[in-house]
């Protein structure tokens, strides 16, 4: 039944089902991405804590009156 073609969609090696999926897509970094975002986010972290910190020592100064 073969007419001596060969279909393009199997003739092309096939991507692993993971590999396709949005997960794979979107949640693969390196380690110099993973690294980035770390530092990003640890110092976020720092700032709001750091501001938390100074806004209850307003508020503590502020009732001790």
């Amino acid at each position: 039944m073969s007419s001596g073609t060969t279909d393009a969609k199997y003739s092309e090696p096939r991507q692993p089902l993971y590999e396709a999926s949005t997960q794979f897509q979107n949640w693969r970094f390196s380690q110099e991405g993973l690294t980035k975002i770390r530092e990003k986010l640890n110092e976020t972290a720092v700032a709001a804590i750091r501001n938390t910190f100074e806004v209850d020592e307003v508020k503590e100064k502020h009732f001790a009156l």
